[in-house]
């Protein structure tokens, strides 16, 4: 039902967190490691809904390493309804190195900094969309469908780490790199090359979605599925506390 929200947190999704956070029980009197989580990630309906943390060690003076793991906790406010083709969830995990300009010593993470990332998404999810069967607008239709997606990518980051006491601080970051985009879908009828998808004129979270589930995957290929490489835009912030 629109509006419930189903909490489908389970010890698959704490498990993975509480593994981290063991391992850095060992190491944290080193003063050299960074807790961070995601709060966008907890409402983006771009991707998928996720609690989502991380940990960057200093390896030099300039130079840190930050790991980063998401687990969807819920489903989208697009898979509310009773058609169900695969099972919803997703993870995303993600690699980073970082180089400051400031110099630092080893127990401290400040200052501005560039850094490449590379990143992996799996996200399994069900949806519904309205188009025009062969562009005709007299022949309006709604099709059901799943969708499954692995998603690899690259980016550079330009950001910036500000302190604002002994243990916290925040993490501003920007950036622009490549994504390819393998999908597979299940029970699509939608053609992009034979009909056309039903949209206002604004871009909304949803005609996006609509979009990259529809359209990126190919009609009458194996599994109605597609690979595409598109630009990827980065933006965001995190919280952190220094252990």
């Amino acid at each position: 039902m629109p509006g419930v929200v189903h909490n489908n947190l389970t010890m698959k999704h704490i498990l993975p967190f509480f593994f981290i956070f063991i391992t850095l029980n060992g190491i944290c009197q080193t003063n050299k490691v960074l807790v961070k989580i995601s709060p966008l990630a907890l409402v983006d309906e771009v991707g998928f809904p996720a609690i989502q943390a991380g940990v960057e060690f200093m390896l030099s003076k300039n130079v840190s390493l930050y790991s980063e793991f998401g687990v969807k906790y819920r489903k989208g406010y697009y898979e509310f309804f009773d058609t169900s083709f695969f099972p919803s969830n997703g993870f995303k995990v993600k690699t980073e190195l970082r180089y400051y300009f400031r110099h630092t010593d080893n127990s401290t993470f400040y200052g501005k900094y560039i850094a490449a990332n590379a990143f992996f998404i799996r996200d399994s999810h069900n949806t519904v969309i309205g188009y025009n069967y062969q562009r005709d607008t007299s022949m309006a239709k709604i099709d059901n469908f799943g969708v499954k997606r692995n998603i690899f990518g690259i980016n550079i980051l330009y950001g910036y780490q500000y302190s604002f006491s002994r243990s916290f601080s925040f993490d501003i970051f920007g950036g622009v790199g490549l994504r390819l985009r393998s999908i597979r879908t299940k029970n699509k009828d939608y053609d992009q090359n034979r009909d056309a998808l039903s949209q206002t004129v604004d871009v909304t979270i949803a005609s996006i979605r609509d979009n990259i589930d529809a359209n990126n995957s190919t009609f009458g290929s194996p599994n109605n599925s597609g690979d595409r490489i598109s630009p990827n835009v980065t933006l965001g912030f995190r919280l952190c506390y220094k252990l």
